[in-house]
């Protein structure tokens, strides 16, 4: 147990993968519910987000797994940094879709919005900080 207040605490370098493995796990838990996404919306909604959901951490994971010694790696760690911004933000897309289209509660899609904001945010921030960090000359 920490002894700083919370409201003290800063963020975590690695947050934006915490957020990412949470929102994988809010996301497939409520694709899941038969109440708001109903079998026969599964392969037109649920499929395709937990999907990006699943690309979203996998980028995330790819790039974050690489530490860049020369041009070329910055570059590789660069496009899964761009890649998971981007499933990030379809998936924030396919999600406001399917509420407009499906029963999905209110706070819950407002949470899952914010996180998905959020994420997003933090995603381009990391790839901002690795610019300034491995700047390679070749």
């Amino acid at each position: 147990m920490s002894n700083v207040y919370r409201r003290k605490r800063s963020e975590s370098e690695m947050e934006f993968y915490n957020t990412a493995i949470e929102l994988r796990k809010q996301i497939t838990k409520l694709c899941m519910r038969e109440k708001v996404f109903p079998k026969r919306y599964r392969f037109v909604y649920s499929i395709p987000i937990i999907e990006l959901a699943r690309d979203m951490t996998q980028n995330i994971t790819f790039a974050n797994s690489i530490y860049p010694t020369n041009q070329s790696e910055a570059e590789l760690r660069r496009t899964y940094q761009i890649q998971a911004i981007g499933c990030c933000e379809a998936l924030l897309q396919e999600f406001q879709y399917a509420y407009e289209v499906l029963p999905i509660p209110e706070n819950t899609a407002r949470k899952i919005t914010a996180m998905l904001l959020r994420e997003s945010k933090m995603l381009r921030g990391w790839k901002k900080k690795d610019v300034s960090r491995y700047m390679f000359d070749e």
